[in-house]
């Protein structure tokens, strides 16, 4: 499979950057696990940033040139596959274009599997909610 930014190494500016932030962190309040994955939860949700609320406008041209790089070697025909981190379903649709014969889908965001629903309907893909937090899709 083809890379298509990553190129398996940080740069020392991104490396100080990731590392600088680790140490402020140690010395932020409230920085715990609990309360960092609730700030995450709000960002996907969109409460910190418009591009959340955009995201498909913004890029989901990016998601689906990397969704069809990450099946181009894979044979997912007649499949039941788990996408973990769905978002709005680039690679979910991909897969079953591709022939998948079902697709789960799970995203830390409901406002983005809410996203991921709508376009399955738009598309005609019969939808089976089973939990707050994750879809089937086939």
């Amino acid at each position: 499979m083809s890379q298509i930014f990553w190129t398996g190494k940080l740069s020392k500016p991104m490396s100080l950057l990731i590392n600088t932030n680790n140490l402020l962190s140690l010395f932020v309040p409230g920085n715990n696990a609990a309360s960092m994955k609730q700030r995450v939860q709000k960002g996907y949700d969109g409460a910190f940033t418009n591009h959340v609320t955009k995201y498909d406008e913004h890029g989901l041209h990016y998601q689906i040139k990397a969704a069809k790089a990450q099946l181009e070697e894979l044979d997912v025909k007649n499949k039941v596959i788990l996408d973990v981190g769905a978002g709005t379903g680039a690679l979910s649709f991909l897969m079953l274009e591709y022939g998948a014969a079902k697709v789960v889908c799970g995203d830390i965001s409901s406002y983005m599997l809410e996203l991921c629903r709508q376009r399955a309907i738009e598309k005609g893909v019969v939808l089976q909610s089973f939990s707050d937090k994750s879809s089937l899709l086939k």
